[in-house]
């Protein structure tokens, strides 16, 4: 589960609960036989004081309260990402992230009223000219005079500005392909006003500045991908490790989609997904059990029960031989080498992020001594994993090398390490090395509110349980160093892997 950082969140945990307990052990030579325990016992603690509730409306609400310090975290994460979006339509989850930050109705506007009317013509116009990207001479002078009228209107940041001044920190947002996230660290006086704000922007949202929005986006996707050959290279290998799947399409979206998304567009899909039982807030720090969560319910019971998401999301089917994507750049030197895996909570996925620790965990797995140290073939090696953890997805190995040895050299030695594997299997030293390394990575990642609350709403929204990180941890005794060699025979063969890589 290591490598599940950058999309489950589940090993987001709280450090600061774990602290205490751990670091009692902090210079025990029989640290290692305690890590289980402590790991286990620290996850137990933490849950049995999480409360969780759902209101009538269908929305979860999750609080812990931890620390001393007069601050709280506030998280709320929808269900809603890439994987949602069809072709066509691809990178509009991303979009409306970036209008959520633009304002409501009450707030970002010097006057709504006429402000309204003047996007209802901009909208009007735009859906008449291809998503404003054709115009004649008139319909473009029509289009400069109406947003001229807007600029006076539009007061610039000032749903940023208005957290700024209450101490907020880390005031942000964040899209995966499976999960939207709005989070922010404020004084705890400031709770009322956060629940208050919140629920405005998801209430009463308003496509102010979207065509601007849509321009930057486009150029954010110019930089992060049409210029740049690392970019490029993961597009493309996303497209040819999943042919069916909406894991093969871009998060930022395809240039030509983002081009002709109209306003229309991101407010009718914020309406289909941002309804409350697609949605769970997290509140992490001083709050109060009791006053915060009936401040909770006054606000989010608000929002409308919608009508419940349906998903139908295309399998993808079996891959039947290796694939392989170069592009001989003038550009560093990249090795991707990935295979098709289940996602949590396919008991396979856990077994595999054993073998990925053994393999490439550290300086002393066998891929790095073998490809850096012994050969000199590289010079980074480590694990990737993804792009999203909602549905089957994939691992994969990423090599940088250094310019000694050609990429056929590389792949051929990184097979032969494979190859023993599979054939003689782990140690029982290998296994009990490789829980070890994962526990403590899992108690030790981070101390923070944020990353705790993000852990629990999106655990939560995945896998309908909040505590999928105390049962993926116990799951860890009941993996073999025979099951490691199955699954290894099993995933890690030519016929599941695509490989992309950047010159020869």
């Amino acid at each position: 589960m290591i490598n599940k950082i950058k999309y489950l969140y589940c090993f987001y945990i709280a450090f600061f609960i774990i602290i205490p307990v751990f670091s009692s052990f902090a210079d025990n030579k029989h640290l290692e036989s305690e890590n289980k325990n402590v790991a286990i016992k620290a996850f137990e603690k933490l849950y049995k004081n999480v409360k969780v509730k759902t209101l009538d409306n269908g929305l979860t609400i999750i609080m812990y309260k931890r620390g001393h310090a007069p601050v709280f975290t506030g998280v709320i994460s929808v269900r809603v990402g890439g994987s949602d979006e069809s072709v066509g339509k691809t990178g509009i989850s991303h979009v409306f992230e970036h209008l959520a930050f633009k304002g409501t109705k009450r707030i970002g506007t010097k006057n709504y009223s006429k402000e309204k009317k003047l996007l209802q013509k901009l909208e009007k116009l735009a859906l008449q000219t291809d998503a404003g990207n054709i115009f004649t001479p008139q319909q473009k002078n029509e289009w400069d005079e109406i947003h001229a009228e807007l600029r006076k209107l539009w007061d610039d940041e000032a749903f940023s500005k208005e957290f700024e001044k209450r101490g907020a920190s880390g005031f942000n947002a964040s899209t995966d392909k499976d999960i939207t996230r709005y989070y922010v660290s404020l004084p705890k006086k400031e709770f009322e006003f956060w629940a208050k704000y919140e629920l405005d922007r998801f209430l009463n949202p308003v496509m102010r500045q979207f065509y601007q929005e849509r321009d930057v986006i486009l150029e954010e996707r110019k930089m992060r991908f049409e210029n740049s050959p690392q970019g490029k290279m993961y597009e493309n290998f996303l497209q040819n490790m999943f042919l069916s799947h909406p894991y093969r399409n871009p998060l930022i979206g395809y240039e030509e989609d983002i081009k002709h998304l109209t306003a229309t567009d991101v407010l009718n899909f914020q309406k289909k997904y941002y309804v409350p039982s697609n949605m769970v807030i997290a509140v992490v720090g001083d709050i109060d059990y009791e006053k915060d969560f009936e401040i909770l319910k006054e606000y989010f019971s608000k929002i409308p029960t919608g009508k419940k998401v349906t998903r139908d999301i295309i399998k993808e089917r079996k891959q039947e031989g290796e694939r392989q994507i170069n592009y001989n750049y003038k550009a560093s030197r990249n090795i991707l080498i990935a295979y098709h895996k289940p996602n949590y909570p396919h008991k396979d996925d856990l077994i595999i992020s054993l073998i990925t620790q053994i393999l490439s965990g550290s300086k002393i797995s066998p891929l790095y001594l073998k490809l850096v140290k012994e050969n000199k073939c590289a010079s980074y090696v480590g694990v990737d994993e993804g792009p999203g953890s909602a549905y089957p997805n994939y691992v994969g190995f990423y090599i940088v090398p250094n310019g000694t040895c050609s990429n056929e050299k590389i792949v051929n030695i990184y097979d032969e390490v494979l190859d023993k594997f599979k054939e003689k299997g782990f140690s029982d030293e290998d296994l009990k090395i490789a829980k070890k390394n994962i526990l403590t990575s899992t108690i030790s990642v981070l101390n923070s509110n944020e990353a705790l609350g993000k852990m629990l709403a999106e655990t939560k929204l995945l896998y309908g349980n909040h505590e999928s990180v105390l049962n993926w941890m116990r799951g860890l005794d009941n993996v073999t160093k025979d099951n490691l060699k199955k699954v290894m025979n099993k995933y890690f063969v030519t016929d599941n892997r695509t490989i992309a890589s950047i010159g020869k």
